[in-house]
C-alpha cells in the first residue's frame, strides 16, 4: 500500500519498513501528547540539550497552517539545542521543529515536520521538511490491526540563494538520515515493534514445503 504513495518529487526517502502497529497504534506510541516513546525523549537519548516538547493544539489559521498544499488540523512545536560533533567553528544549533498533523485516522498517519535553525551560518537560507507517513489496513476488514507500513521521507527547502548550497545539502542528508535510522534502530527495531512475519506449519504434502505467509494485508 506505501508504495502506491508515490513519494514527492525532490524529497529523499531513507527509511520504508513495515511496522507491528496499526496508525492508531503508532500514534499513541510515538505521536500524541506525552507519548511513551516520544520524539522528545528520542532526541534527548541522542543526547540533544534543553529540549522542550510542546503540546498539539489547533491549527493556525491562513497559510500558517498549511504546510506542501495540506492544512493541518493541529500544530505543536518542539526546541532543543542539536550538539554538533566533527565541526570545529559550530558545537551547538538551536532548532525548533513545528509538526503539523494532516491526518490522524484508523488507517493513515500523516505528519510533516518543518526544522528551522538559528545562530549558524547560513541557517536563514534553508529549512528541511520531514515527512512521516503510516498506512495501515482498514479495521473493518480484520479482527485486530497489528501492522502497518511506514515511509520516513525529507525535503531540503531553499529559503535564498547562497554559494554553500553543496556543503549544506552534504551535513542535511548525513545527518537526518542518521536521525531516520536512529529512530528505526533504536526505538522500532530494539523495542520489538518491527513487523514479523508469521510462518504457517510444514506441509506434509508434496515435497513438504515450508510456506511463509505474510499477515500484513496492504
Amino acid at each position: 500500500m506505501i508504495a502506491a504513495v508515490k513519494a514527492k518529487e525532490d524529497w529523499i526517502v531513507p527509511v520504508e519498513i513495515c511496522v507491528g502497529l496499526s496508525a492508531m497504534s503508532f500514534w499513541e506510541k510515538f505521536f500524541k501528547d506525552e507519548a511513551e516513546l516520544g520524539f522528545d525523549k528520542f532526541m534527548e537519548s541522542r543526547g540533544e540539550q534543553n529540549v522542550n516538547m510542546g503540546l498539539w493544539e489547533e491549527a493556525k489559521p491562513g497559510d500558517d497552517g498549511v504546510i506542501f498544499g495540506h492544512r493541518a488540523t493541529q500544530m505543536r512545536q518542539m526546541t532543543m539545542v542539536v550538539q554538533v560533533k566533527g565541526n570545529p567553528m559550530v558545537k551547538e544549533c538551536p532548532t525548533t521543529k513545528t509538526y503539523y498533523l494532516i491526518e490522524n485516522s484508523a488507517t493513515k498517519l500523516h505528519v510533516f515536520c518543518r526544522n528551522n535553525t538559528r545562530e549558524v551560518p547560513y541557517c536563514d537560507s534553508f529549512q528541511v521538511i520531514e515527512e512521516f507517513l503510516l498506512l495501515s489496513p482498514d479495521p473493518s476488514t480484520q479482527p485486530e490491526i497489528k501492522s502497518g507500513a511506514l515511509r520516513m521521507s525529507f525535503h531540503l527547502q531553499w529559503l535564498k540563494s547562497t554559494l554553500m548550497k553543496s556543503l549544506i545539502r552534504g551535513n542535511v542528508e548525513t545527518e537526518t538520515k542518521a536521525v531516520f535510522n536512529g529512530f528505526v534502530e533504536n526505538l522500532i527495531k530494539a523495542k520489538k515493534l518491527a513487523f514479523v512475519e508469521k510462518k504457517a506449519p510444514v506441509s506434509s504434502k508434496k515435497g513438504r514445503s515450508m510456506m511463509v505467509e505474510s499477515s500484513l494485508h496492504l
